[in-house]
């Protein structure tokens, strides 16, 4: 697979020796470009290599295991082919994940990313927080919070991301939303935000929900979606 990489710089552990297997301090990856595609059948390629997620589940695992990954400036472009073929491009996307020290008794991993999208907003898009998680296999009853922050973010943006929530037609928001995960399910989703020109169309009724302006509302809902 090419996977157009500028730069890797990785830092090798001493744990490398207990453990029998490589892990590093640290592993810098600078300047990788990625084109992600869900074909119609719903398969996945990276740059034009079919994706085996069971077949690959070592690698996630080994990867999740690291105690630091930073990647520098990356470019991914992705398109869903079983929704649109419209292509959502990442640019400038910072990311840092590592394994919590303080918290790796109960398998804790904390990530903080942020990047500029083709679609939906000038500004950065950022999210951070953590997932405590001992393999890829446990994503389904993992813990964890993750937060989201955006500014003047285009909502129909959602519609390229996300297909089991309601269509929306307009609308534009500043927000700083933040998730609680319980055992593979969102329990709790707050946010602090500024919302403007929403029009949204439920999919169940047909009913239309309209806000013209909606100045810093801070919204809660609970146990409402699973992994």
């Amino acid at each position: 697979m090419d996977l157009n990489i500028k730069k890797i710089q990785a830092d090798i552990s001493w744990l490398s020796l207990i453990k029998l297997s490589p892990v590093f301090d640290e592993i810098a990856i600078y300047q990788p470009v990625l084109d992600i595609e869900k074909g119609e059948n719903g398969d996945l390629s990276v740059n034009g290599i079919t994706v085996n997620s069971k077949k690959n589940s070592g690698l996630s695992n080994w990867l999740l295991n690291q105690d630091d990954i930073v990647v520098y400036d990356a470019k991914i472009s992705w398109i869903d082919m079983t929704k649109s073929s419209e292509i959502l491009r990442l640019n400038e996307l910072e990311v840092h994940y590592g394994s919590s020290k303080i918290f790796s008794y109960i398998d804790r991993r904390t990530f903080d990313v942020s990047t500029k999208t083709s679609h939906g907003t000038p500004h950065k898009i950022r999210l951070n927080g953590y997932i405590d998680i001992p393999t890829i296999a446990d994503i389904k009853n993992s813990n964890g919070q993750i937060n989201i922050n955006f500014e003047e973010l285009d909502l129909r943006l959602i519609n390229l991301w996300a297909d089991y929530l309601s269509e929306i037609k307009s609308g534009k928001a500043d927000a700083i939303i933040r998730l609680d995960i319980n055992n593979g399910i969102i329990e709790g989703i707050s946010s602090k935000s500024n919302i403007n020109n929403l029009k949204w169309l439920t999919k169940e009724n047909k009913t239309i929900i309209f806000i013209s302006h909606n100045h810093e509302n801070f919204i809660s809902f609970s146990k409402i979606f699973k992994f």
